[in-house]
């Protein structure tokens, strides 16, 4: 995502490859190791962040990336709000990063306790209708993507 005033002044990215010529913000946390690998087929597209912004915190990227700082790759459910209100673009809508698979661990499925099954029964019914929310943001033809 980056703000329509980055965009203007710094042109939008096409592909991938085109991110090598702006400014891509920097999220670090432990589940992404910094760099934005794009699947391609066999291949694969990898863009290595500038350290010219360096966050671990999605609302600090948010805002960084509404101030016009550079392009940040920000979770849906932190940018959708800016998407929708034309604070900010979503970029590269026919391209996929690398996916992160998510995970409930507990000690043992042997006696597992009530507490735990009601939560990931929870987790199992709620995440995917964000999910599909997600793809609404990715389909409504007003946004720029």
């Amino acid at each position: 995502c980056a703000a329509p005033s980055y965009l203007e002044t710094h042109g939008v990215p096409e592909r991938p490859q085109d991110l090598h010529e702006h400014r891509c913000l920097r999220m670090a946390y432990p589940m992404h190791e910094g760099d934005w690998v794009f699947p391609q087929g066999l291949d694969q597209c990898v863009i290595a962040p500038r350290d010219s912004f360096l966050t671990n915190v999605a609302d600090a990227m948010l805002v960084a990336s509404e101030l016009g700082m550079g392009i940040g790759l920000l979770p849906f459910y932190t940018a959708s709000q800016a998407i929708e209100q034309g604070r900010l673009r979503r970029l590269l809508a026919p391209y996929r990063l690398r996916e992160n698979a998510l995970y409930a661990i507990y000690p043992s499925r042997h006696y597992l306790d009530a507490k735990v099954r009601t939560w990931i029964d929870y987790l199992k019914e709620q995440l995917p209708p964000l999910f599909e929310g997600h793809a609404k943001i990715v389909d409504n033809p007003q946004y720029w993507l």
